[in-house]
């Protein structure tokens, strides 16, 4: 969705990314796997839900602030963490670790 922006501006001199929330997903098993963000240099983890469960999320932090996560069969969180990811924005780790509380009302 950002390609055409990011060579626009890009041809113009910029040097902006093209993905700054690196993103996949795939079906497994009958099972929606997703991914963004980037964990290499995460200094935390937390898993919101058990991963013996239907659905669960791990949650990579660096800073106090969301890095990276994978989620199975959770496809709301997915573009709420993107958000989150690219802002920055710190998060309240024990409401990160509460599989009750949406991903979106984490921030401090």
């Amino acid at each position: 969705m950002r390609g055409a922006a990011v060579l626009a501006a890009n041809i113009l001199g910029g040097d902006r990314a093209f993905d700054p929330v690196p993103y996949f997903w795939s079906d497994q098993f009958g099972r929606r796997v997703q991914y963004a963000g980037r964990h290499e240099g995460a200094d935390s983890l937390i898993w919101q839900g058990d991963p013996a469960s239907d659905q669960w999320a791990a949650c990579w932090l660096r800073d106090g602030s969301l890095a990276a996560l994978v989620t199975v069969d959770r496809p709301r969180d997915m573009l709420q963490v993107r958000r989150l990811i690219e802002s920055g924005t710190p998060v309240d780790l024990d409401r990160l670790g509460d599989p009750a509380v949406p991903l979106k009302s984490t921030t401090l």
